[in-house]
């Protein structure tokens, strides 16, 4: 009987080492996560004459990402807004502008949307929801956004660059036809156009991606 009693000491003593090692393990992968979790980063918006128009905030949150948009200096109604690729940051590309030339010309030094693979558009992992500001809206008012996205986390987006467009973004919906206007109808080229970057129009505002936490 004493047996037992040790065996099941024994046991129990190991059982105990379990748990508290369990325990430990436990902690130390909630402390990775919550630094994980931790993670910010930020973009600061500005046009080509280089005003500050606005700000994107980015925080990790348990495998998404939530994202927050307070922006102004917009026209009424719906603009594109996605992470493009600035596929070289450490030689000076990212938000290029002079206001002195073409609108076209604006932050193209940003690249294209931000993507892994062959993705159209409206699957880039860069593709964002649309701002809006509503009819009433002047230039000086701010249009927010705050939603959560599993496209990307804010570590592979740090040194890319937040875009918002003049347009609003089809999200690659093309409608028939044969001429150059995406909405009235399309050419191949405008097919093409809308299958890159939903023809959103002119890079009107941009900011690069840094790391905030």
């Amino acid at each position: 009987m004493n047996g037992g009693i040790r065996r099941a000491r024994v046991v129990l003593g190991f059982a105990a080492m379990a748990i508290l090692g369990g325990t430990f393990l436990g902690a130390a992968q909630a402390r990775v996560q919550s630094r994980a979790d931790d993670q910010g980063a930020r973009a600061i918006l500005r046009d080509a004459s280089g005003n500050q128009l606005g700000i994107i905030k980015f925080s990790q949150e348990s495998g998404e990402v939530l994202v927050r948009a307070s922006v102004q200096g917009l026209s009424p109604g719906f603009h594109g807004f996605h992470v493009h690729a600035n596929n070289d940051p450490a030689n000076g590309t990212g938000c290029i502008a002079n206001s002195s030339q073409l609108s076209n010309t604006w932050f193209v030094s940003a690249d294209g949307h931000y993507k892994l693979g062959s993705e159209v558009h409206g699957a880039h992992q860069g593709d964002m929801p649309l701002l809006l500001l509503n009819g009433t809206g002047t230039p000086d008012t701010w249009a927010t956004s705050r939603f959560e996205t599993d496209r990307f986390a804010v570590a592979d987006i740090i040194g890319r660059a937040v875009i918002v467009h003049a347009l609003a973004d089809n999200f690659n919906n093309i409608p028939l036809g044969t001429g150059s206007d995406q909405y009235v109808a399309n050419s191949q080229a405008a097919i093409d156009k809308t299958n890159a970057t939903g023809n959103a129009g002119d890079r009107l505002l941009c900011g690069v991606v840094e790391a905030t936490g």
